[in-house]
């Protein structure tokens, strides 16, 4: 009947707008070209603030570590980051990510976390998306800035959007966002950067097919990593190596018997057997780097 109906879609409906889990939203924040921005770390039940940390990630990227928590109450950049527009406000209650000036080729997402053990766990994200950009369209990143550093606070005069679901798998929607995005390659690419940001790989899956996914440029498989982005949220850690008979193990909840890996002396791939709607999104494949994770490579599942 249509009032059975009825009640099973609205169940759905909240079904689907109820958080369940306690996975990380991504905030999306709107601005204009040249005003100051600030980005909130999280730090609720963080009591080691010493192995905070940023990351950003940007057009087609794996996430990269970009600052970190330093002494008591400091911060430094990682080597190389020399635009003195980017700095930090640090004190008891925070670790906050301030751009004086903002331009194109900072948008992109950041994410705010801290290292424990091995891995890194995000506590807070944000996407930085410029005025006038359709919210009906997937938000179109721009590409890395290459060269930050600063020593300088500042404040902010941009307003916090509320958590929004979109897609990175279709952020090409328009010509005015392929030629930003070709615009910003091209300056990247006459810049003499040195970065060693890596690029990720598009794998176009069939519903129902089986999947691999390779973990590429790590120098320790004992290290090793992964993590996955789903739309709309922060990277999730879920997997690791392990001393044990099958030489990784997933993060405590993680239960989905599709998920293997191949582990040996060269690789620690992934395996998803039988691949849904709810694998779609991003793979990332890391190694502890001193008191960092560091990315290595990473994948965007799409279907056909």
């Amino acid at each position: 009947t249509m009032i059975t109906r009825f009640v099973a879609l609205y169940s759905l409906l909240c079904l689907c707008t109820t958080v369940t889990s306690d996975t990380k939203k991504l905030q999306v924040k709107t601005v204009k070209h040249g005003e100051i921005v600030v980005m909130k770390c999280n730090l609720s039940g963080i009591k080691v603030k010493k192995n905070l940390v940023w990351y950003r990630q940007s057009l087609d990227d794996v996430p990269l570590v970009f600052v970190r928590h330093y002494g008591q109450k400091n911060y430094t950049f990682v080597e190389g980051f020399t635009d003195k527009r980017f700095s930090v406000t640090v004190n008891d209650h925070q670790f906050d990510l301030n751009i004086n000036g903002i331009r194109e080729d900072d948008g992109g997402e950041y994410f705010c976390g801290y290292v424990e053990g091995s891995t890194v766990k995000f506590t807070s994200g944000t996407r930085l998306q410029f005025e006038g950009e359709e919210k009906k369209l997937c938000p179109t990143p721009g590409t890395l800035n290459k060269n930050t550093h600063s020593v300088t606070h500042q404040g902010s005069n941009s307003s916090d959007g509320e958590a929004w679901d979109f897609c990175k798998e279709t952020k090409y929607g328009t010509m005015i966002t392929r030629f930003v995005a070709l615009y910003s390659l091209l300056c990247l690419c006459t810049t003499g950067s040195t970065s060693d940001s890596k690029g990720l790989h598009m794998k176009t899956v069939k519903r129902g097919g089986d999947v691999t996914v390779e973990c590429t440029g790590f120098k320790n498989k004992t290290n090793i990593v992964w993590y996955r982005q789903m739309s709309g949220e922060m990277p999730q850690f879920f997997a690791k190596y392990y001393r044990n008979a099958q030489g990784y193990t997933f993060a405590d909840g993680f239960t989905d018997k599709r998920f293997s890996f191949t582990v040996n002396d060269q690789k620690f791939d992934l395996n998803i057997k039988e691949i849904i709607e709810e694998d779609k999104g991003e793979y990332f494949c890391g190694e502890l780097d001193g008191s960092n994770v560091k990315f290595t490579s990473g994948t965007r599942l799409q279907f056909e």
